[in-house]
């Protein structure tokens, strides 16, 4: 289990928490207020800075009531191992009413994941597999 750790940057910042201890992820919480706009999107403070052991990160993920509730969702979420500036969560208002976010409001969550440290390799040929190619580009997508 990886350790993580936790900087209060400022007198507003709050530890994440998780409800129970088996929960996936911890809350998130905003150290500042802001209203986000029908259809926009704002950057949020949480206060806080991580240290995450290398080979593992942090994946900012939605909360299920704002989504589900509310239509709140993330738009980013990815903190490396290696950051250690202010976790900011990047969330979008799909709503049409102004979504009001306060300190103290829990608005996301902070999933740790292992990863693999991949190396490229730049070659000329790739194996071939029964997909091969069939990709989004296969599928009939428009817009209308």
């Amino acid at each position: 289990m990886p350790l993580l750790k936790i900087k209060l940057l400022n007198d507003d910042a709050k530890v994440p928490t998780k409800r129970f201890a088996t929960d996936a992820g911890f809350d998130l919480y905003a150290s500042q207020n802001a209203d986000i706009k029908p259809h926009s999107h704002a950057i949020i403070q949480t206060g806080i800075a991580v240290e995450i052991e290398p080979c593992w990160y942090g994946r900012i993920a939605p909360r299920s009531k704002l989504a589900n509730k509310y239509m709140i969702n993330v738009l980013a979420g990815v903190v490396d191992s290696s950051y250690r500036g202010e976790v900011m969560i990047s969330l979008i208002n799909h709503s049409d009413r102004v979504f009001e976010v306060r300190k103290g409001d829990r608005v996301a969550q902070l999933i740790i994941e292992s990863c693999a440290l991949a190396y490229l390799m730049v070659v000329s040929e790739l194996a071939e597999t029964q997909r091969g190619a069939s990709g989004i580009n296969d599928h009939e997508l428009r817009l209308k």
